[in-house]
């Protein structure tokens, strides 16, 4: 089930690999990218300037994804 956040949301990564989040709106458009080197790690990202909406973040090479509701 997507994530509902207002100002921002955090992920819980336990992978042992460097790590580059994307985060795409539901049109493709990428709006966010980041690398994460320190792994395990919990990483907040913000969305406070983001318009409301569903968004998509994966993790490159690591076969996931999440769908993030923008309130």
């Amino acid at each position: 089930a997507p994530n509902p956040a207002s100002e921002a949301f955090t992920i819980q990564w336990s992978g042992n690999d460097n790590v580059t989040f994307e985060l795409f709106d539901l049109m493709g458009k990428k709006v966010e990218l980041n690398t994460i080197v320190n792994t395990p790690f919990d990483q907040t990202f913000s969305i406070a300037g983001l318009q409301s909406g569903v968004y998509v973040i994966r993790a490159i090479g690591a076969n996931w994804s999440s769908r993030i509701i923008k309130k």
